[in-house]
């Protein structure tokens, strides 16, 4: 008599893995989802396990990495009348390379002309802190230092301007 709820649990489970191998099981293939602003993306794609049989889901979505933020990706593969469907969510961040460059620019004037602050150029939207003592009414040559802070690193680049006789 014990042998019957043995039975049952037998016929219970191997259902369940009967439904379980049948039911279609789509998977995000490994890649890395965070990309830098202007890097190249290489979707890694997905799949789905119908059966034993494993396909390939198409998309259509090709990610725009010239813009920040999150991209999504939508996969399907159609069987039997039904779509399915998965998605990858994908991160474009800053790149933490941080660049400083001075603007070309006219350094060296004459005592009292006006002298005109060509900047400078980062490679990231910042604030740019500018310390000078500049005294166009006083030969010498004069540091005119930029300042950032980014990514709590402080990045420094110095001009130097001349003003003669």
């Amino acid at each position: 008599m014990k042998i019957i709820p043995y039975i049952l649990v037998l016929l219970i489970v191997s259902g369940l893995l009967v439904f379980y191998q049948t039911t279609p099981y789509m998977s995000l293939n490994q890649g890395i989802d965070t990309v830098y602003i202007g890097d190249d993306y290489l979707d890694p794609g997905a799949t789905i396990k119908i059966g034993q049989e494993i396909y390939e889901m198409t998309s259509t979505h090709i990610i725009d990495t010239s813009l920040l933020g999150k991209k999504t990706i939508t996969y399907s593969y159609e069987h039997e009348n039904k779509v399915y469907q998965i998605t990858r969510s994908v991160m474009v961040i800053e790149s933490d390379t941080f660049k400083m460059t001075l603007n070309p620019g006219m350094d060296t004037i004459k005592i009292g002309e006006r002298w005109v602050d060509a900047g400078v150029s980062t490679t990231h939207d910042v604030d740019v802190e500018v310390i000078s003592s500049f005294n166009r009414l006083r030969v010498g040559t004069y540091e005119i230092t930029y300042r950032v802070m980014y990514l709590n690193t402080i990045y420094e680049i110095t001009r130097y301007v001349t003003v003669v006789s």
